[in-house]
């Protein structure tokens, strides 16, 4: 076991790092924040770039937190990582996270932008960027939050081993 929290904070942080320019960016370009009026588009670029840094981040968690879970079922004396129950529970919460994403975009691009609230209205696509920003905070704070604990953890495998 290594240092899992650490690196799941790490690519918390690089998601959330992300996804802030990522909103901040695309609310200026849209004109969504006070005092700001629709700019030209960020470049493709960037916006492509920016997205694969917020995915890896992401999805650097979601694995992290799978080979965690699969470190502890085995201490515990479960099969680990072969029982894929951490990843069906990751998939599952993927697949139904999009429809209350949807309609989550959908009633803010009904409150902000009223006069054409399509479903692909910019306001919905900046929400959905903000909570996933969200929630990559939350991840990052709660595996700092987990860091003393590794380390004791650590210390004591080390001290067995010895």
């Amino acid at each position: 076991g290594g240092r899992h929290g650490l690196t799941c904070m790490l690519s918390a942080s690089l998601a959330c790092a992300s996804l802030g320019i990522l909103v901040w960016c695309t609310s200026v370009n849209v004109g969504l924040l006070p005092g700001t009026t629709a700019e030209a588009p960020m470049p493709f670029v960037m916006a492509c770039a920016l997205q694969a840094m917020s995915l890896a981040g992401i999805n650097g968690v979601r694995t992290l937190a799978g080979l965690h879970g699969a470190e502890v079922a085995a201490t515990l004396g479960k099969v680990g990582m072969a029982n894929a129950w951490l990843e069906a529970v990751g998939q599952v919460g993927s697949v139904l996270a999009g429809q209350p994403f949807g309609a989550f975009a959908a009633s803010v691009s009904a409150a902000l932008d009223s006069q054409h609230a399509a479903v692909d209205a910019p306001s919905g696509g900046v929400a959905i960027l903000s909570v996933l920003g969200v929630a990559a905070t939350v991840m990052m704070v709660l595996n700092a939050a987990l860091l003393p604990q590794e380390s004791r953890r650590l210390a004591l495998k080390n001290i067995k081993v010895e």
